[in-house]
């Protein structure tokens, strides 16, 4: 594989410029070599640089060490290259980065497989050729997504990025339905799972909480076991927009509601936080699928905040059994440990027992299931609508059980506008929260 010199300027161009930049990729640029004399002295020099105080120098370092180190045409030819490089604009930095990390972990696999050859040439023993070849897979993969070593970060230089989420993330996450703020937060370390009967909106729900939690200043992953990522995606793109769900998927759009979904995506470029959507198979991946994957995703430098399973009836788990609800139950334990570890929130929604779309509320031994889940989630809410609620367009949300919230309202009406896949119209007021930050 090859890493081309446009690209290498490219990726050359955030280095200089970003210092989170800098942080995530030092370690695999130690091992790099520029393709020309002043990218490779200037990679020599950032590495030494951010080694010995961290993040990136100032502009005004490349000319003082370049007139130090360098005479003549190499340093008029490095102080071009490095102007050049402070001043280029992102073009496609993210496919860059992406084909750097690609190039470097090729290499080393690479690097192992000649050495492997090389043994057993020399000593006609597989075993060491495998074992070679093994560990060049796993430099590979660290240098490809990043490894994950135990870290310590001293308190007092935390200070500012703690104060920072005060407010919006440490409160734990508002659904913008104000009877049910009033009285309950999803909080990390926990996992809240929404009871509904066969096709009652849980997954809109789902993705009810993503649209919120991403306004508030989470990261959030919504881990999709039903649902294309057309459609997920779609479902997104109405509950941000406005433009009506079932318009948008046959593009019946206008052009002032174009004009307008250009708004709202630019302004969602702009925030610190992401949505990632990760597809999953149904009844077969588990959990551990989704861990793997933050991984991978920490190697970026991207942390999730909220995790939402959709949904917790088709989540796997590592033991085969024949009893389908211990399944969910044990899929749902492995969430709870998920919650803890990772130190985020976990939001799913489970099936209720068939009939119980006639019911006028769901408790909680109404759940297909219900004794396990109820042991492993520390939170439950139904959404309840009965046969002629559902003629009427009546939703109701109805705490169950919190593990260490108090319920005082049981029963909340939903003023909702599923069209554009919205459950409750008072949701729209989290834009504000957007403007202020």
């Amino acid at each position: 594989m090859k890493f081309s010199q446009e690209l290498e300027l490219e990726f050359f161009g955030r280095l200089l410029q970003d210092p989170e930049y800098i942080s995530r990729f030092v370690e695999v640029l130690r091992d790099y070599q520029a393709s020309s004399f002043a990218m490779e002295w200037i990679r020599e020099e950032l590495v030494k640089w951010n080694g010995k105080y961290g993040g990136i120098p100032a502009p005004e370092f490349w000319d003082s060490q370049a007139s130090n180190e360098l005479d003549g045409e190499r340093k008029d030819q490095v102080l071009s290259v490095v102007k050049n490089l402070l001043k280029r604009e992102d073009q496609f930095a993210e496919f860059a980065r992406d084909q750097f990390l690609d190039f470097m972990a090729s290499r080393n696999l690479e690097k192992s497989f000649e050495e492997g050859r090389a043994l057993f040439q020399s000593k006609m023993d597989i075993n060491l050729f495998m074992s070679k070849v093994s560990q060049g897979l796993t430099d590979a993969e660290r240098t490809r997504f990043g490894s994950d070593p135990d870290k310590i970060f001293d308190w007092l230089e935390q200070r500012p990025k703690r104060e920072s989420r005060r407010g919006i993330i440490s409160e734990g996450l508002r659904l913008g339905i104000p009877k049910l703020d009033e009285q309950f937060v999803s909080r990390r370390g926990t996992v809240t799972v929404f009871l509904g009967a066969y096709k009652r909106y849980k997954s809109i729900m789902l993705h009810h909480c993503g649209f919120a939690a991403l306004l508030q200043g989470y990261n959030v992953l919504h881990v999709s076991y039903e649902n294309t990522l057309q459609q997920v995606g779609d479902r997104y793109d109405s509950r941000f927009t406005g433009v009506e769900y079932k318009r948008m998927v046959r593009n019946l759009i206008t052009n002032e509601e174009a004009e307008g979904m250009d708004l709202v995506f630019e302004k969602l470029d702009k925030l610190s936080n992401r949505l990632k959507i990760q597809l999953c198979k149904p009844y077969k991946d588990t959990v551990n699928v989704t861990d793997t994957a933050i991984d991978k995703l920490r190697g970026t430098g991207w942390n999730p905040d909220l995790i939402l399973f959709d949904y917790m009836n088709l989540v796997s788990c590592d033991r085969r059994l024949d009893d389908d609800y211990k399944r969910i139950e044990l899929a749902c334990w492995d969430m709870q440990e998920l919650s803890k570890v990772r130190d985020v929130i976990v939001i799913s929604a489970c099936q209720a027992q068939k009939g119980a779309e006639d019911q006028e509320s769901l408790k909680g031994s109404d759940t297909a299931g219900s004794v396990g889940i109820l042991r492993a989630a520390d939170n439950q809410i139904a959404i309840n609508q009965t046969s002629d609620e559902y003629k009427a367009q009546i939703i109701r949300v109805s705490p169950v059980h919190f593990r260490d919230d108090e319920i005082i309202s049981r029963d909340i009406p939903l003023n909702h506008e599923l069209t554009r896949m919205c459950v409750c119209r008072d949701s729209d007021d989290l834009w504000n929260e957007v403007e202020e930050t």
